[in-house]
């Protein structure tokens, strides 16, 4: 189901920031060996994501979902050099992906992946600060998560 005029969409990304090399490797990694690459943030949502972080300057990041590490890469990209994100990932297989694009790129040093249940990650991190969330994770269990 396409919610959105193809020409609109094409619009949007053509006027958009576009994505680092890195972000278009993984972008066509993921739609090539993920069951359900649609699940990646993608630019449009990345802009966003980082267009908040740079209005409220925020420097310390909460994810819950990293899938194959997109949007931590992308909110990297408006971090200040002392900024993190801390991302939460149960599967193996993402966290895995994840990693190897993170160490990668220039980020290396500022992106750490929970590997596990958020649930857990959660109560480990509840006595840290973040000026930033962004939950994207199992629908089912975000206002747990919240």
């Amino acid at each position: 189901m396409n919610l959105i005029d193809a020409k609109i969409n094409t619009y949007c990304e053509e006027v958009s920031e576009q994505d680092s090399n890195l972000l278009k490797e993984l972008r066509e990694y993921t739609f090539e060996n993920e069951q359900v690459p649609q699940m990646i943030s993608g630019s449009q949502v990345g802009n966003i994501l980082k267009s908040f972080i740079k209005i409220s300057n925020a420097k310390n990041i909460l994810e819950v979902g990293t899938f194959t590490g997109y949007s931590a890469l992308k909110m990297a990209e408006a971090l200040p050099e002392n900024g993190i994100i801390h991302t939460c990932e149960i599967m193996d297989r993402h966290v895995e992906v994840a990693q190897k694009f993170i160490d990668k790129s220039i980020y290396r040093n500022q992106i750490t992946i929970f590997h596990g249940n958020a649930h857990d990650a959660l109560e480990q991190l509840q006595s840290e600060f973040y000026e930033f969330a962004f939950i994207d994770a199992d629908k089912s269990g975000y206002l747990e998560y919240y």
